[in-house]
């Protein structure tokens, strides 16, 4: 008899090879997104650059459960009750909180238009589902195409500053030390993806 798939890892190498493939993920949702604005196709970019910051949450997400985990249980092998809550509907599969803790960011005066909209209504992750879906609503036709460069640009701009504030965290584990190796692959993703965005022709100002 077969045994039963796990529902989710048990060692931390496991999970540290999870976070290493979601920031790959990001990094190509990222590149993807910035191919739709290039071509014009802006709410489409607007969704998939919402989804690169999710998965950047992810990584976050995963980084501390895990970080904690190890170092509260003093074991690799990670124990099922914080795996379950970890892989649960209300942490890793609740696309809210994921763009929650990609937010992870100082706390400043003015706090960024795409930060308001990760609100207790659920703003930014309706945005991602309407930037898809032709809908009716309010006794209106709701269409995709409300979301404009000015969406899609500032989104982007947000997600490559929380890749930027990222740094090389997931390129090293618990006990390890950040090094010139992981820096310097961590730089490499960023400017790959700064370079990619700065190739985007801003939006126009309001009022020009």
């Amino acid at each position: 008899m077969r045994r039963p798939a796990r529902k989710h890892p048990v060692r931390y190498a496991t999970t540290l090879r999870l976070e290493r493939e979601v920031y790959a993920n990001a990094a190509r949702l990222f590149l993807d997104a910035c191919m739709l604005y290039a071509n014009r196709s802006f709410p489409s970019a607007y969704a998939l650059a919402i989804l690169a910051l999710e998965e950047v949450g992810k990584v976050e997400m995963m980084d501390h459960v895990c970080f904690e985990a190890v170092l509260n249980d003093g074991s690799f092998r990670l124990k099922s009750d914080r795996m379950d809550h970890l892989f649960s509907r209300r942490m890793f599969y609740c696309h809210p909180n994921k763009q929650a803790w990609g937010v992870n960011s100082p706390r400043r005066k003015r706090v960024p238009a795409v930060e308001r909209l990760i609100d207790d209504r659920n703003t930014l992750d309706r945005h991602k589902q309407d930037s898809l879906y032709v809908g009716f609503t309010q006794g209106r036709i709701r269409s995709p195409a409300r979301f404009g460069a000015t969406h899609a640009h500032r989104q982007l701009r947000y997600v490559l500053g929380a890749f930027e504030r990222l740094g090389d965290l997931p390129f090293y584990g618990v006990f390890e030390e950040s090094t010139r190796t992981t820096k310097k692959e961590a730089k490499r993703v960023c400017n790959e993806l700064r370079v990619a965005f700065e190739g985007l022709r801003s939006p126009p100002h309001r009022g020009t």
